[in-house]
Formats: structure tokens, sequence, C-alpha cells
């Protein structure tokens, strides 16, 4: 492929997923900074079987209880921490 008079071998792909926990207790919720905090986070296929490293992009979330909140569920966006070439 030319661009611009370069030729463009390959591209870096980054692969993303957006992840949506179940419904959580006041017990399970309140270990969600543990796991939005870690610096070492793996992502399970349970369908392949492998294990995937990502960087957790959600830098903030709101700590919620269920007395306050009802029921409480989040949404985690992370991205795979290996390059990708096309």
């Amino acid at each position: 492929i030319h661009s611009a008079g370069k030729v463009v071998i390959s591209t870096d792909v980054t692969r993303t997923w957006e992840l949506h926990t179940g419904w959580l207790t006041d017990a399970e919720a309140g270990r969600m900074g543990h796991l939005l905090g870690s610096p070492l986070v793996y992502l399970y296929d349970c369908v392949s079987g492998v294990y995937y490293p990502v960087i957790i992009k959600t830098d903030e979330y709101q700590q919620k209880v269920t007395r306050y909140d009802g029921m409480i569920q989040y949404t985690i966006n992370v991205e795979l921490a290996e390059t990708m070439k096309r």
C-alpha cells in the first residue's frame, strides 16, 4: 500500500473490550477499587481458554452500596497490553 510516497507494510491495531459486571453484592463492589487500581490484570476467554494481559482504561469509578444505589453493576474498559500488527 502506498501512502504519500511511503510504503506502508503494516499498521498497529489496538484491541479493546467493554466489560460489564453482573449484579454485585456490597462486598464484591467494595473490591472494585483493587481491580481497577491493579497494574497486573488478565482477561480470561473461557471459550478459547486463553488469558490476555490487559490494561484497565477505566480510570475512575463511583463506589456504590446497595442500600443507597440499589443494584450494583459496573462497566470496565480494557485494552490488550500487546500491540497487534495488521
